[in-house]
């Protein structure tokens, strides 16, 4: 589903974001993305739908080799991929119905079934009941759980997190982790990096470690960090195509 092969992204010449990075992420998995700030995780994440691409190597999603794609199909690739970013990016003149759809109308498709897509989308989320609302009017978490929805309602094969819950209090965040396990079961691949501990060590998915733009660690069923005194050669392999539960 997901292919990094030896990618490095550079920033100018004194910032390399990502070192020889090599990924294979199968259909259908769950993988939690940690590290310190400015490790590379956003940079990763941004590869996937090309916000970015790599300096050298390749980056292949669900057969694109995102790298080489020409622009005009770029569009293309992003329908394949949702996006849940920190901050909500609801646009808070319209209501949660519109925000939702407006992920369908941009990619100027034409769904006879708009309604019941829209409506489907926010049954997963549990925010059915909110359609006619404006933002203003829903929690933080609320407002969270409306982007997910924002980001499932085109059926998307990958789902991204890019830290989903760091605006949001620890049992809201639980809330939102569990509305991607939800979608996670309905056989979408997710990725999201969060530098929640607790969510990570309490849901023991496949955890990816990256530290100065090299994955350090891949350990199924693994914690935020790793347990004292184990190196990342004594970690738990990563065997493709598993999934953690």
């Amino acid at each position: 589903m997901i292919s990094f092969r030896s990618v490095t992204k550079k920033y100018g010449t004194d910032t390399l974001a990502l070192d020889h990075v090599d990924l294979e992420v199968g259909k259908g998995e769950f993988v939690f993305v940690v590290g310190p700030s400015g490790a590379g995780k956003t940079t990763l994440m941004r590869m996937i739908y090309r916000g970015d691409t790599p300096t050298s190597g390749s980056v292949v999603v669900n057969g694109w080799d995102v790298g080489r794609l020409p622009m005009r199909k770029v569009p293309f690739l992003r329908r394949e991929i949702g996006i849940v970013f920190q901050d909500f990016l609801l646009l808070s003149q319209r209501t949660v119905f519109d925000n939702i759809a407006f992920n369908l109308r941009v990619t100027e498709e034409v769904h006879r079934d708009l309604k019941r897509r829209v409506m489907e989308a926010l049954e997963i989320v549990g925010l059915a009941q909110m359609a006619h609302k404006y933002p203003h009017q829903l929690s933080a978490g609320e407002q969270q759980r409306i982007g997910i929805a924002r980001a499932i309602v085109g059926r998307p094969l990958v789902l991204l997190g890019d830290e989903p819950t760091g605006n949001l209090d620890p049992k809201t965040s639980e809330d939102i982790l569990r509305c991607f396990l939800d979608v996670n079961r309905m056989g979408t691949t997710v990725l999201m990096a969060t530098h929640a501990v607790a969510l990570v060590d309490n849901f023991r998915q496949r955890v990816i470690g990256i530290d100065q733009g090299r994955i350090v660690r891949d350990e199924l069923s693994g914690a935020y960090f790793q347990p004292t005194g184990t190196t990342a050669a004594q970690s738990e392999p990563h065997s493709e195509g598993a999934v953690g539960r």
